[in-house]
């Protein structure tokens, strides 16, 4: 499997988790969850070490075009 087709997976994954699972949700869960989220990814970002830091790029950017796609979707 390639790195494209991971990330194409990954999104898909992420899409469907925001629009099934977590829109069923309360809002304090959600919130909850975006929260250790933008942590964790705060926490890469702010890392010495870089593949940490690509990381954290990617996650935003995955995050990002997910977040996209179920707006979308629905």
């Amino acid at each position: 499997m390639t790195v494209h087709n991971c990330l194409f997976l990954a999104v898909i994954y992420i899409c469907s988790y925001i629009t099934t699972e977590l829109s069923e949700e309360s809002k304090d869960h959600v919130t909850y969850f975006m929260n250790q989220l933008n942590t964790e990814i705060e926490k890469m970002r702010s890392s010495n070490d870089t593949n940490a830091k690509k990381g954290a790029i990617l996650a935003i950017g995955l995050l990002f075009v997910s977040i996209t796609l179920s707006v979308i979707i629905h």
